[in-house]
């Protein structure tokens, strides 16, 4: 099976060392475009009722901003243009989907962590991917 275009789905605070050398060499093995997509969860409980609240507009912005900044200077080292940075806001099974099926995607990269119990295999971020893929998913080990 060859692949066109692969969406290597970053977590900005992780080692993303094996995940982008992975991507890489797939890119570069079939040809393919290569995408850059963070998901920017965030979920602010109010700590006195442990209830969810609004996000406030400039606390989600700053977040969106940060990641960009950070997705960039991958997309540097990779060479990816500005059109194949994604940073999104939700969850991350849904929009990474979402965003597989919009750029037609064919392959989605996952990082995975060491987890134990139900999350052994991927992590719940993997499992969440690997779950609504429209598209073939790899997790690489993050260590």
């Amino acid at each position: 099976m060859d692949y066109h275009h692969i969406l290597l789905a970053v977590d900005p605070e992780d080692d993303n060392t094996a995940l982008i050398a992975r991507g890489r060499e797939l890119a570069r093995r079939f040809k393919a475009d290569l995408s850059l997509a963070h998901v920017v969860e965030y979920f602010p409980v109010d700590p006195a009722s442990e209830t969810l609240v609004p996000t406030p507009v400039s606390v989600e912005q700053e977040l969106v901003d940060e990641a960009r900044k950070q997705l960039r200077g991958i997309a540097r080292a990779l060479d990816i243009t500005n059109r194949h940075i994604h940073v999104r806001v939700g969850t991350v099974r849904r929009e990474i989907a979402q965003l597989a099926t919009e750029q037609q995607v064919d392959l989605i990269v996952v990082g995975r962590h060491q987890r134990h119990g139900l999350g052994l295999m991927l992590g719940s971020t993997g499992t969440a991917v690997l779950r609504a893929a429209p598209c073939d998913v790899l997790a690489v080990h993050l260590g």
